[in-house]
Formats: C-alpha cells, structure tokens, sequence
C-alpha cells in the first residue's frame, strides 16, 4: 500500500500476457483488460474485448483496401489536375482539393484507432460517393459550366474506385458503425 494526499492507493498486478495493473483508491477502481471499470465519480468505462482473427483481418482489410482506393481517388483527381484540368475555372481547384482530400481521408482510414473507424470509413464514403456524384452531374446537366464526356481520360477507373470505395467504406461504417452507437445509448 502507498500513501497520497486524497487517501490510500493499492496496485496489484495479475498473472496473464498483457500484466495489466489493477489500481484501487478512493474513488473507486479502475481495472484494464475486458472488465467492466467503474470510477467513484459515476463513471463507467468499458474497453472493447480483444478482436478474433476474423475481425482483425476484417478491420486491416478496411484500412488498406478502403485507403487505397481514397488515395487512388485522390491520385487520379491530381493527375487530371497536372494534366489539364487546372486551367477549367472553380473545376480545377475542385480537382485539387480532391487530391487533398483524399490524402487525408486515406490518413485518417490507416491511423485512427479502432473506435473511431466507422466514422472515418463514413466521411470516406462520403467523399467518394460525392465525388461520384459531382461526376454524374458534370456528365449529364454540367458542373460549373463544365460538361464532361465519356471519352475524358480515366472516366472507368474513376467511377470503378469511386464506386468500389464506397461501397467498402459504407459498409464497414454501417456494419461496425451501428452497433456500436446502439451500444453506447444502452449505456446512458
């Protein structure tokens, strides 16, 4: 048992892989690993259980192929830029911003901790669904005084990952999403 100010503090350690302190004070206990937490203050943490291979394979399949198909967006929306599309007024800077976008989008689906991938794999559906759509409109009635053609270059790879990003990154974000906003509700 150590001494501090507010009152006596004791660490444990348990026997197991990770050796996960379990601290006790006067304010409650606070236990890492898969038990439930409860803090004196009215507070209760939960920490997620350890993934199944399954999931784990699930989760990095997301990261990569969903990040590389953002960045791909991303790359192919630089490209066009370089390539001429700089010089079309409000389009081009839409172009780039796309680019920029997407390099971000990509970050955030490789770095963001497990709790928080649905809502990045969101905001990447959401950019590429609304870069397809900005697509759709510049085909059909024109964007900004800018109709595109079919024979524009890279028109089918670019509705292919536009799609295919979404469709990933929307799933993930639903499939995982969901259950977890439920869950945190049935907690309040």
């Amino acid at each position: 048992m150590a001494g501090h100010a507010d009152g006596p503090t004791s660490v444990q350690h348990r026997q197991g892989p990770w050796l996960k302190p379990i601290v006790s004070g006067q304010f409650g206990s606070i236990r890492y690993g898969d038990e439930t937490t409860s803090v004196g203050t009215g507070m209760t943490l939960r920490s997620r259980p350890d993934l199944d291979d399954t999931a784990r394979w699930w989760l990095w399949s997301v990261r990569l192929v969903g990040g590389g198909l953002l960045i791909a967006m991303g790359g192919i929306h630089l490209y066009l830029y370089q390539l001429g599309f700089s010089s079309v007024p409000t389009i081009g800077a839409l172009f780039l911003l796309n680019a920029v976008l997407g390099a971000q989008a990509t970050v955030a689906m490789l770095a963001t901790p497990v709790r928080w991938l649905p809502l990045a794999a969101a905001a990447g559906a959401l950019l590429q669904i609304a870069t397809l759509a900005a697509l759709v409109v510049s085909l059909t009635v024109g964007l900004f005084g800018f109709e595109e053609t079919l024979e524009a270059p890279l028109i089918g790879w670019t509705i292919a990952v536009e799609s295919a990003g979404f469709l990933i990154l929307a799933v993930h974000a639903v499939r995982r999403g969901l259950p977890q906003l439920a869950a945190r509700r049935g907690e309040r």
